[in-house]
C-alpha cells in the first residue's frame, strides 16, 4: 500500500487520483479487446 507523506493540495490530490484511476480504466478497456482481436487474428492464421 502506498501512503502520501506530504500533500500541499488535498483536493488536487484527489482529483488527480480519481482521474488517474478513470483513465486507466479506460485503457484497460481498450487494451484487452485489442489483445482479444489480435489473439483471433493469430488464431485465424493459425500462428
Amino acid at each position: 500500500m502506498l501512503r502520501v507523506i506530504y500533500c500541499g493540495d488535498e483536493g488536487a490530490r484527489i482529483e488527480f487520483e480519481a482521474r488517474a484511476q478513470e483513465e486507466y480504466l479506460d485503457f484497460i478497456r481498450a487494451a484487452e479487446r485489442y489483445d482479444e482481436c489480435l489473439l483471433r487474428s493469430l488464431m485465424r492464421r493459425g500462428a
